[in-house]
C-alpha cells in the first residue's frame, strides 16, 4: 500500500512590538528575529523577509509583516510594529558659550566637543552662521596634524571651513577640537560656529542642509545629480528658497552661482523676495514663464 502524508498544518507565528534607535548615518538593520516572540512547525520552516532597513526617513511608528513558511507551502504572515527613534546628536558641543577676550588671537572654539559616531567620515565642514562678518576667520591649531589623505580649506568670503576626505570619527573629533576663531572686525556680537559631519553646512533657522557642488551642469542634470545624495538618510534635492533669510543664507555660505529648484507661486515669490512684487498668480507666471529654466540663487 502508499501512504501519502499530506502537511496542511500552518506554521505558528507570535510577533512583538519593538523599539530602536538610529546609531549610524548609513541607517539601521533590525533582523526579523528580533519581532519574533514564537515560532514552531512541525517540519521545518523558512522567514521572510531577513531583514529590515530603516533610516531617518522613517522616524516614528513603521509596520512591518514577516511570513514563516514550511517545506510544504503552507504560511502565515503577521505584522508588528517598529518604533524608530531620532538618533543622539552626531556632535554634541559642551554647554555653555566660549569667550573670546582677545579677537586678534586665535581662540579655541570648543575643546570639550563630542562625536557619537561609529561609522568613518567623508568630509566635513565649520561654519560661522549667525552673525559672520568681514575679517571672522577659523583654522586649525598651530602644530595640528590632519590625518593622512584629509585637507582643510577656508573661505573668508563665506566663513566656512570645509574638510575634505576620509578620516575615523575619533580622527573628527580631533579636528574640531583644535578648530580656533579669530578675527580683525570690530563686531562685538556673538558668533554662531556650527559644525557640520558630511559635506554640506546646515542652517540653524530650518534645520536644513546645503552643499555646493562644482562642475558645468544644466538645470536638469543638476536635479538629477542632487536627487542621488543623501546626507544621514535624508535624501537630496535642489534647494527651493521659500523666505528672504534662506535666499541670504544661500548666498553667503555658497561659494558660486548654482542652480536652484523653482516655483512660479507669486506667495512663495514675495515671501523668498521679503516684497509684494507680485500681485497674483496670472502676474507671476507672465513674467517668469521664461526664466525658470534658468533659475539661479539671486
Amino acid at each position: 500500500a502508499i501512504v501519502t502524508v499530506v502537511d496542511n498544518e500552518l506554521p505558528t507565528l507570535s510577533l512583538q512590538n519593538i523599539t530602536r534607535k538610529l546609531t549610524s548615518i548609513d541607517g539601521l538593520t533590525v533582523p526579523a528575529t528580533e519581532f519574533i516572540s514564537t515560532v514552531n512547525d512541525n517540519c521545518s520552516y523558512t522567514i521572510t523577509p531577513a531583514n529590515f532597513t530603516f533610516d531617518c526617513t522613517d522616524v516614528g511608528s513603521q509596520q512591518v509583516s514577516i511570513t514563516a513558511k514550511d517545506g510544504a507551502g503552507n504560511e502565515v504572515t503577521k505584522n508588528a510594529q517598529i518604533t524608530i527613534e531620532n538618533p543622539d546628536a552626531l556632535v554634541e558641543p559642551s554647554e555653555g558659550n566660549t569667550v573670546v577676550s582677545s579677537p586678534g588671537n586665535y581662540t579655541v572654539v570648543d575643546s570639550n566637543l563630542l562625536i557619537h559616531l561609529s561609522d568613518n567620515v567623508d568630509g566635513a565642514t565649520v561654519s560661522i552662521n549667525e552673525n559672520f562678518h568681514t575679517g571672522d576667520e577659523l583654522r586649525l591649531a598651530t602644530g595640528f596634524t590632519l590625518p593622512s589623505g584629509v585637507t582643510s580649506n577656508y573661505s573668508a568670503s563665506t566663513g566656512v571651513l570645509t574638510l575634505s576626505g576620509t578620516m575615523t570619527s575619533q580622527e573628527l573629533q580631533s579636528i574640531f577640537q583644535n578648530i580656533q576663531f579669530r578675527t580683525s572686525s570690530s563686531n562685538v556680537l556673538e558668533r554662531e560656529v556650527v559644525f557640520n559631519i558630511g559635506g554640506g553646512v546646515s542652517n540653524s533657522d530650518n534645520d536644513h542642509y546645503y552643499e555646493y557642488v562644482s562642475g558645468a551642469f544644466t538645470w536638469e542634470q543638476a536635479r538629477a545629480d542632487a536627487a542621488t545624495k543623501t546626507l544621514n538618510g535624508l535624501q537630496g534635492y535642489l534647494a527651493t528658497v521659500t523666505s528672504a533669510s534662506e535666499n541670504e543664507f544661500i548666498t553667503t555660505k555658497l561659494s558660486d552661482d548654482g542652480w536652484l529648484g523653482g516655483s512660479d507661486s507669486y506667495t512663495q515669490i514675495n515671501s523668498a523676495l521679503g516684497s509684494s512684487l507680485y500681485a497674483n498668480q496670472t502676474e507671476a507666471e507672465a513674467k517668469n514663464s521664461r526664466q525658470l529654466s534658468t533659475m539661479q540663487k539671486f
